[in-house]
Formats: C-alpha cells, sequence, structure tokens
C-alpha cells in the first residue's frame, strides 16, 4: 500500500548520505541556515547550521547531533486522486493507527506553510520500548503532497521545536 511506504520514508529517511541531495549555502539562503536539497526538488528546506544533512533516496532530511538524532524530512507523494491536504492527513490518521505501534493522535490543527492550507498532525509511537513523538505538517502543491515531518525522541521532542517551527516558517517551493 502507498501509505505504508510513506510511513517507512518518513519514519527512516534519515538512514545514508546521498550524493543526490546535500546541505549549501547561497545568497538566498537566510542568515545561520543551509539549504537541504535534492536535485529536482521543486522546494526549498533551510535548517539551521548546528543541524546536520543526512538524506537519501530523493528525501530531503536534516538531523540535530545528539542521542536519538531528532530530525525534520521532506517527502513528496503523488497520490491517484487529487487530495486536499485535510483529505491526506484524515487517511494518514486511519492508516497509521493500524500500522504504527502504539500510535497515539496528540493534536491535529490547521495552518499555512508556503502560503497553503496545511494540516499538522502531532502524534507518539513506540518502537519497542522507544517511545517517538512525530509532528507532520502536511500541505499540498500542483496536485503532490508534501509531508514535513519532524521525528524525535518523545523525551526530546519540545527541545528542539524553536528550531523546527523556524524550518517549517522557511520552507518555500521555487
Amino acid at each position: 500500500m502507498k501509505i505504508t511506504k510513506i510511513i517507512a520514508a518518513i519514519l527512516i529517511s534519515a538512514m545514508l548520505a546521498s550524493s543526490l541531495c546535500a546541505c549549501s549555502a547561497n545568497s538566498d539562503i537566510p542568515d545561520g541556515y543551509q539549504l537541504v536539497a535534492c536535485e529536482g526538488d521543486a522546494f526549498r528546506l533551510y535548517v539551521p547550521t548546528t543541524w546536520v544533512c543526512w538524506s537519501e533516496d530523493n528525501v530531503s532530511d536534516a538531523y540535530y547531533p545528539e542521542a536519538g538524532k531528532p530530525n525534520v524530512s521532506v517527502t513528496a507523494y503523488s497520490p491517484d486522486n487529487v487530495m486536499t491536504a485535510e483529505e491526506y492527513a484524515a487517511m494518514c490518521e486511519t492508516e497509521y493507527a493500524v500500522a504504527l505501534e502504539g500510535y497515539e493522535l496528540i493534536s491535529k490543527e490547521q495552518s499555512k506553510v508556503a502560503e497553503r492550507d496545511a494540516v499538522v498532525m502531532t502524534y507518539r509511537v513506540s518502537y519497542g520500548d522507544t517511545q517517538m513523538r512525530l509532528m507532520q505538517t502536511i500541505l499540498v502543491n500542483n496536485d503532490l503532497v508534501y509531508s514535513i515531518t519532524y521525528t524525535a525522541l518523545d523525551d526530546r521532542f519540545d527541545a528542539h521545536m524553536d528550531d523546527v517551527k523556524a524550518i517549517v516558517d522557511a520552507f518555500t517551493f521555487r
């Protein structure tokens, strides 16, 4: 099922570096940030220079260098039918409840990201004895669904929220 592939990409996207993706700096990048880019990305993901780029398989991703490696990734999904961010979020809720161990929806709210309607879902999942918390920001651009996902150990989730909010606020499309 396509959603299972998306779940896998979100949860393990930060495993190896890719030659197609890189961090870079140029004059368009906000001060104190670096661009995390994969070849052909339609978006711009900027992360603080204190974060480390760690991308593979055309998933733009960066992590904060500490135990548990809290990370932010962007994935794109091309649904069979055009979907709104709200419709995609509802589909995710249903699928996650079945596919993810210990899935618990903490919050779901409407937002705007890159001048587009977005849905922000925060939820908890279990990996054996490890509790993870994720904040998934879902938006649509040109019929593609984009997911900006922040993943951290549950007890470290709040430690990087200022950075993560700034990362989401800086996200844009070309």
